[in-house]
């Protein structure tokens, strides 16, 4: 991993995990958590999103950072990841 990722960027993918799709803004906020994290999230083909085993990782860790960031908000947002994923 490479940087710790904002409450919006985990907001995001889990947005585009629930719709299994994005539009283009989306998009670009996805490639930047992408390069936040150093690693591909989905695999993008011309109808759907499939998501990579680091995207799978990912699921549970946003939902748990969401959670638990939701009731001391306002935060400003990185530097409330409390894990460092391990990534296979």
């Amino acid at each position: 991993m490479t940087g710790r990722p904002s409450l919006r960027q985990l907001e995001y993918f889990l947005a585009a995990v629930e719709h299994g799709s994005f539009q283009p803004s989306l998009s670009e906020q996805i490639r930047r958590l992408e390069r936040t994290l150093g690693g591909r999230l989905f695999v993008r083909t011309n109808r759907n999103l499939q998501l990579t085993d680091m995207g799978r990782q990912l699921i549970p860790l946003a939902q748990n950072t969401l959670r638990t960031t939701a009731s001391k908000r306002p935060v400003s947002g990185a530097e409330n990841w409390p894990v460092t994923p391990r990534w296979s």
